[in-house]
């Protein structure tokens, strides 16, 4: 019997892409097209049992410019 719950997977799959966003290499692809770096918003899809059930674009700065 499997006891962990979806939300629990999902932050647990959550949690590794952030660990390990330096060292895996994102795909950006855009319309089927790969596009160069910057070009594009960032997209997330949020999962739920391995379902998608939610997306989003960052459309107003690439996440690595901060104005402080």
């Amino acid at each position: 019997m499997n006891t962990v719950s979806s939300k629990e997977q999902s932050v647990e799959r959550a949690r590794w892409i952030t660990e390990h966003s330096e060292t895996v290499r994102v795909r950006r692809v855009f319309n089927g097209l790969e596009v160069e770096q910057l070009s594009m918003p960032w997209t997330v899809i949020l999962y739920n049992g391995g379902y998608p059930i939610c997306g989003a674009f960052l459309i107003s700065r690439p996440p690595n410019m901060h104005i402080d």
